[in-house]
């Protein structure tokens, strides 16, 4: 019996996190530049045809045999997602079960953590099964300006917006940050796609789009991964975008080898871009290495600047675009954000935000008025609290099929 499609999805995540070689990874039992000799390997996916047979010699690969069967092994005969969880202090801890695998990792702001992209082709979630793993961190909210150690490093509008504090809202006081790898199937995202926006941009206010129906599913799923695996709750969909980025559109050979130093642009915290957002999640829809080089989204910890001129990040995290792959993080400015650049091929992603159940447009206006007073910029945008009230809840659909919907 061929091991199952959840088994060698993890297996294959195990190699992006264990092989020395860049870009998307995939675990199989096949041959090597000598001959057909059978081994467990870690192949650069696109060496290998559709039967995983690995038969295009450029691409480059790396023999994990012993490792690799031991944990499907495992995987197989515990009836667990095994997988060799390495930590952001870079601690190795292997055959680490589900439930281990998702408490809360260790914060380490002292380096910058790159999470590389998984192949995820092959994962299908199960009643058992949700998500193929998650990457969970727990950190301090900042809720006040003291506080604020990259306040003048922000290149965009949110600079000039006011500094507003969370601490009377009902779904204040988890502040987080996370990776979901399999939240959504390959599928889903093809479906996703069929809304490709043609200008880059479209947006949607308060409730999703009618079609596709998995976009609603998606949103509940959203809601769903951050009640139960982040402990935030009392949140309700408030608002999502789908953006299209375009770099260089030339031959992947062409494409750079290496990932690029993390020069900050425009870092930002998205409570003080718009304050009824609360969590921000994002779906990515685009593979690194494969449909984009670049568009990785950073959350940086510490800024180096340079005596000489510049500045660089020194401890953060860095997430790779991966197919189905969904980051989290609390939007105030503990997770100063931003996009690094798009060099090559195209980046799809859904940004999707989320606001507390009970909140109304304006909570913020005497926030702002005081801030404005106090410092000359950041008051509201009209002199009078907005009037408008959020529209009743949207019905969301079950997040996935095997549970009853609410």
């Amino acid at each position: 019996m061929p091991p199952s499609a959840s088994c060698m999805a993890q297996l294959s995540a195990w190699c992006v996190q264990s092989c020395p070689i860049d870009g998307v990874l995939t675990a199989a039992l096949g041959g090597s530049r000598k001959g057909p000799s059978q081994a467990w390997r870690c192949y650069q996916a696109p060496g290998l045809d559709e039967r995983g047979v690995y038969v295009d010699h450029e691409w480059n690969y790396c023999t994990r045999h012993t490792q690799l069967q031991a944990l499907l092994l495992d995987c197989e005969e515990r009836g667990l997602i095994v997988q060799d969880v390495v930590s952001p202090r870079g601690e190795t801890s292997p055959h680490v079960d589900r439930e281990l695998a998702e408490g809360w990792w260790p914060l380490h702001k002292n380096e910058e953590v790159l999470v590389p992209a998984v192949d995820t082709r092959s994962w299908q979630p199960t009643r058992d099964h949700e998500l193929l793993q998650v990457r969970a961190w727990q950190l301090p909210c900042i809720d006040s300006p003291e506080q604020h150690f990259l306040l003048n490093r922000t290149g965009n509008v949110s600079r000039k917006k006011a500094f507003l504090s969370r601490r009377e809202l009902s779904c204040y006081g988890q502040c987080v940050r996370g990776v979901v790898d399999g939240f959504a199937t390959h599928a889903e995202v093809d479906e996703m796609l069929t809304l490709r926006p043609g200008d880059r941009i479209k947006s949607w206010r308060w409730n999703p789009p009618m079609q596709p129906a998995v976009f609603a599913q998606l949103i509940a799923r959203a809601e769903a991964v951050l009640r139960e695996r982040f402990h935030v709750s009392a949140l309700r969909f408030y608002r999502a975008n789908m953006i299209q980025w375009d770099g260089l559109q030339v031959a992947r050979s062409e494409w750079p080898a290496q990932k690029r130093e993390w020069h900050p642009q425009s870092l930002h915290g998205d409570t003080n871009t718009d304050e009824m957002f609360m969590y921000t999640t994002i779906l990515y829809l685009s593979q690194h290495g494969e449909d984009v080089w670049g568009g990785e989204t950073g959350i940086a910890d510490r800024v180096f600047d340079d005596p000489q001129g510049g500045s660089r990040v020194t401890a953060g995290l860095r997430v790779m675009p991966s197919i189905g792959r969904l980051l989290v993080f609390s939007a105030g400015v503990e997770n100063m954000h931003e996009m690094l650049a798009v060099t090559h091929g195209t980046r799809v992603a859904v940004q999707m935000w989320f606001a507390c159940e009970d909140m109304q447009p304006g909570w913020a206006y005497s926030q702002r008025v005081a801030w404005q007073a106090n410092h000359g910029w950041g008051g509201p945008d009209d002199n009078a609290p907005p009037t408008a009230r959020a529209p009743p809840f949207a019905a969301l659909p079950s997040p996935w099929p095997w549970r009853e919907s609410r």
